[in-house]
């Protein structure tokens, strides 16, 4: 995978993500986000789960937009790149909950293919540890 097209890809969602938890309707988000998306959030909290389809992708976006009462913001940290459509990405998030600020640096595994996003990496043993906030999906 061509490292700068991974960086590309990467600050795009961020830039969409970004402008929908401050408020943006999401219309930037569905141009990069494919109707059969599959995200998954692992975990137990308010925000872990499946999310299958756009329209409960963008409803959990929604919940956390709220749950950060529109100041959740990601930003791109690294890219690690190597043969084939894999890619792993070093994001920061950064809101303030009830007058607190937080950060979380979560290790984002992410695939990479031409068109929208679609669903979730391959499970495997080989797969990076995760989160329990940290979202899974395919670009395909």
């Amino acid at each position: 995978m061509n490292r700068d097209a991974a960086i590309d890809l990467l600050d795009r969602l961020h830039e969409a993500q970004n402008e929908f938890y401050a408020g943006a309707s999401g219309a930037a988000l569905e141009q990069l986000l494919a109707p059969n998306i599959t995200w998954t959030v692992p975990g137990d909290n308010r925000i872990a789960g499946n999310c299958r389809g756009l329209e409960e992708v963008l409803d959990y976006f929604r919940r956390r937009r709220d749950l950060a009462d529109h100041t959740f913001q990601m930003k791109r940290r690294d890219v690690l790149v190597g043969d084939g459509d894999r890619l792993a990405a070093l994001s920061d998030g950064f809101a303030t909950i009830r007058g607190e600020d937080r950060s979380d640096d979560p290790l984002s595994p992410r695939r990479n293919r031409p068109g929208p996003l679609s669903s979730k990496p391959d499970g495997g043993d080989s797969s990076p540890p995760r989160r329990a906030n940290t979202p899974i999906f395919r670009i395909s």
